[in-house]
């Protein structure tokens, strides 16, 4: 049977492409062959697990050994982690019935490579509340649906952190700067929420870290230091980054987006971040090319070197690009209209930065940022 699993987040808004997956029936002892071992890179165990890359494929997998391939391309480059996405709805589609097929395959190549992922569960996604299940109804923030969260998250945790920790972190909202923006009050709804969740969850699994993320190009944009003040919970902060404006071209150096990095250090002074995402496009149509997304990679990476002790992760997004038409989310609504009432025009850039982010293009040629990618994890 055919299972969706989310392949990304935008930074504008949440961007979810569903990848259809044909699996096969692999249990919670997970297969010990499917992967090669990869060789061991010159970085430090503690370097190495802080630098990420978010492993996908081109275009929907038709078995497992596309996913294994690019999981193997992935592992070569001497990360030590990558991303997870899942859609509440899909995973978890009736009560108690959850679909493990891809988590399982995923799983098995990341601890066969000694890659740990960052889960990202989505109760907030971007502007969008939700999306969950169909049975769950339309839940407000409150006892129900945190109860619901904890059972679901126990039982990704209890299956795949027995033996060792493959999840090491857990977002639990992504970009909930766009959500909270419009719906304030709540802020404080959502921390208690969100407290609630993680200290029942790290009581059995103490390893874990939560967190959210915010949208470092809006916030920059709009000057709101503080309003991250508010959503300011958990082990650590969480952040996107693109360099575009707020129609989704690109509109600064790779200098310039170096520059906004250390803004990320003065607006979070005394907590842990997290990058969950960061990218460069190449897509001329939003200004991009191959030369500045190589400055970039080298740029983002210099920076983390001499800023590791302030990051819990610091993850590229992503791998491979893909086929445009395909990465702008189900969840973002087109509004029609002309001028300024409809989001169009917006959408189209958001579709072409994201499907061409990728450190490989379609056709598996290695643009000039993925040689660097690898040469500045391993210096």
């Amino acid at each position: 049977m055919d299972k969706k699993i989310i392949a990304g987040i935008g930074a504008a808004a949440a961007i979810i492409a569903v990848i259809l997956v044909i699996s096969p029936n692999v249990g919670t002892e997970m297969s010990q062959d499917i992967v090669t071992e990869t060789s061991s890179t010159e970085l430090s165990p503690i370097e190495k697990q802080k630098i990420g890359l978010v492993i996908n494929t081109p275009t929907p997998p038709k078995t497992i050994g596309d996913i294994q391939n690019v999981y193997i391309t992935g592992a070569e480059s001497g990360i030590g982690r990558t991303n997870i996405y899942i859609l509440w709805t899909d995973f978890e589609p009736e009560p108690e019935k959850y679909n493990w097929e891809y988590l399982d395959v995923v799983m098995s190549f990341l601890q066969k490579n000694d890659i740990k992922a960052t889960l990202f569960f989505s109760v907030v996604n971007g502007n969008t509340f939700g999306p969950f299940p169909d049975w769950m109804g339309k839940p407000g923030i409150g006892k129900t649906l945190e109860v619901r969260t904890i059972k679901t998250l126990d039982e990704i945790l209890s299956r795949y952190n027995q033996n060792e920790t493959l999840i090491d972190s857990i977002i639990i909202g992504g970009e909930i700067d766009g959500h909270f923006r419009q719906n304030p009050t709540v802020i404080v709804n959502y921390k208690d929420f969100f407290d609630n969740v993680s200290g029942n969850l790290k009581a059995e699994f103490p390893d874990v870290k939560f967190g959210n993320t915010i949208s470092l190009t809006n916030v920059i944009e709009r000057g709101e230091d503080e309003f991250v003040s508010r959503l300011a919970m958990g082990d650590f902060i969480g952040f996107s980054y693109k360099p575009t404006d707020i129609i989704n071209e690109i509109n600064k150096t790779p200098e310039e987006a170096q520059a906004d990095l250390y803004k990320m250090l003065e607006i979070v002074p005394d907590k842990k971040i997290g990058m969950f995402e960061i990218s460069w496009s190449t897509s001329d149509f939003v200004m991009g090319n191959e030369d500045d997304q190589k400055k970039f990679v080298t740029l983002s990476l210099e920076f983390l070197k001499e800023n590791q002790n302030r990051f819990e992760f610091f993850t590229w997004y992503r791998l491979y690009d893909k086929v445009e038409g395909t990465c702008t989310s189900e969840l973002v609504e087109a509004v029609s209209g002309g001028g300024f009432t409809s989001n169009t025009f917006t959408i189209e850039r958001l579709d072409k930065y994201s499907c061409n982010s990728g450190l490989i293009d379609l056709n598996n040629n290695p643009k000039p940022g993925w040689s660097e990618f690898q040469k500045q994890i391993q210096q």
